[in-house]
């Protein structure tokens, strides 16, 4: 009884319970991965699912591109939405539309190393032309002009191109070569220029390249003056087309000048003078005939 009482005397010096730890509530989504917008998303998959070609993969990319940029303002979440598609068990066409696309995409976002990547892939595959050409293109484009020029002759020795676009490479290899100093892409250039069947407008395109690059004798020798219409033609063709024949005229006598072929210059210059309803060309003419 005494302890009881001297147990009940003493304070109680322990103080209130703490209080249970509770931990901290987690915050709404915050483990959960950002995932592509929905609405690029159903275009990026409705697309490549198809395993479309090269053309409705160029067509669509536009588009897409601008949902893309619209709901996330960069392509990290498109990328990795494409990289899954790349990676996942899938027809090879697929695949190749997602890289192809991703690509494009890249290009379209300035990102040209990227891009050259993606294309670099495709380009694997030989008979993929507008792969191979697109990869070649940025190359150019991001200033790797040693692989860009390998990668525009080894498309021209494939063949099979457009002419036009054939013509359009062999232009860029001839420009290129100024700044490599090679003269194998000019001779390239005023051969291909030479092969029967070309039209005038490109031999005389050539021929413009060619004495810019410092080749005033291929330019003279490849560059088609136009004939003149016969007299029953509209006056007005007439007229146009004689001013043009008298400026091709007084082009050839320039270059057949710079590059010492007297006899050609003389003959040029001399039609030209004839030729030219404009005072100031005639002037002009015989001042190159004099010289």
């Amino acid at each position: 009884m005494l302890l009881l009482e001297l147990f009940l005397a003493v304070p109680v010096a322990f103080g209130p319970l703490p209080a249970p730890v509770q931990e901290p509530a987690p915050e709404p989504n915050a483990e959960a991965p950002e995932r592509l917008d929905p609405r690029p998303a159903e275009l990026i998959d409705a697309l490549v699912q198809r395993g479309p070609g090269a053309a409705e993969v160029r067509a669509a990319a536009p588009a897409i591109f601008d949902a893309i940029i619209a709901a996330h303002g960069d392509l990290g979440l498109a990328d990795s939405h494409l990289a899954g598609i790349v990676a996942s068990r899938v027809e090879p066409a697929v695949r190749r539309a997602a890289r192809r696309l991703g690509g494009l995409l890249a290009w379209r976002f300035g990102d040209l190393s990227a891009a050259a990547d993606a294309f670099a892939e495709l380009a694997k595959d030989s008979g993929d032309l507008d792969a191979r050409l697109t990869h070649a293109r940025l190359l150019d484009a991001d200033s790797r002009s040693d692989e860009a020029l390998e990668a525009y002759g080894a498309l021209v020795e494939t063949g099979g191109l457009d002419e036009q676009v054939e013509s359009q490479l062999r232009l860029r290899m001839a420009l290129m070569s100024m700044e490599s100093g090679g003269e194998e892409q000019k001779d390239a250039l005023a051969d291909f220029a030479r092969e029967e069947g070309r039209p005038v407008e490109l031999r005389n395109r050539c021929a413009i390249v060619l004495a810019l690059l410092g080749r005033p004798g291929d330019a003279a020798d490849l560059y088609v003056v136009p004939d003149l219409l016969p007299a029953e033609a509209e006056v007005s063709e007439r007229k146009r087309r004689v001013k043009a024949a008298a400026s091709g005229e007084l082009r050839v006598a320039e270059w057949a000048l710079r590059a010492e072929d007297w006899a050609r210059a003389q003959g040029a210059a001399w039609r030209a003078v004839h030729l030219s309803p404009v005072a100031r060309e005639r002037r002009y003419g015989l001042t190159l005939l004099a010289e």
